[in-house]
């Protein structure tokens, strides 16, 4: 098996991980919401509780028809409750998938799979039903390994603009990692040395 080959399969590998995850979560909160609906009046906290966990599996369409469910059954109590719990679901997905199709395809073109090399089409083919639509319709997409952070494949990346939302929200991810990195004097002693070191191999003294 050559190192291609290995990436693919951890790539499989992690995708039906995450799908179990998904699974197993799914029976969960089943479980839980429809313990819940049959409470005539459950507690708020415990309503809050439970809807924060839904939420963050509500890119999910089976989620999203849970937590929709124990909004509905909770509302005549809890109508504030609900209230603030659809705006934030509105916040953390619909807002961004409209913001998305404003920015990111604006200049996207659809493909083929005719056009894609050897790679991608193996890659292409163990993706769900919806990624390869998108992908088919232009969305950009790049295939990383996650052992070592390297680019594996790219799906339409000429045609991706990130829109500003996406660079601040990444930046707000990386930002503790960054801080956590020049917190030590030895990474940033090693960081000066890096910068000498290049600028020594573009000619430019200091």
């Amino acid at each position: 098996m050559d190192e291609m080959d290995q990436i693919l399969n951890d790539l499989e590998l992690i995708s039906e991980q995450h799908q179990q995850i998904y699974d197993h979560a799914y029976k969960v909160y089943t479980d839980a919401v429809n313990s819940m609906v049959s409470v005539l009046l459950p507690y708020e906290r415990q309503v809050e509780q439970l809807l924060d966990g839904l939420l963050d599996f509500c890119d999910d369409n089976r989620f999203l028809e849970l937590y929709k469910k124990l909004c509905r059954h909770v509302y005549t109590l809890y109508p504030h409750l609900v209230t603030e719990y659809v705006q934030l679901y509105h916040s953390e997905y619909e807002e961004q998938k409209s913001k998305a199709k404003q920015t990111n395809l604006k200049k996207a073109t659809s493909t083929s799979i005719e056009k894609m090399n050897e790679l991608q089409r193996r890659l292409f083919d163990q993706m769900s039903a919806v990624e390869q639509q998108k992908i088919l319709g232009g969305y950009a997409a790049s295939v990383v390994d996650l052992d070592n952070g390297n680019v594996v494949c790219q799906f339409n990346m000429e045609h991706y603009f990130p829109p500003k939302h996406a660079i601040e929200s990444f930046a707000r991810q990386i930002l503790p990692d960054i801080e956590e990195f020049y917190s030590h004097e030895e990474n940033r002693r090693e960081f000066e040395e890096w910068k000498k070191q290049q600028d020594k191999d573009k000619g430019i003294d200091k």
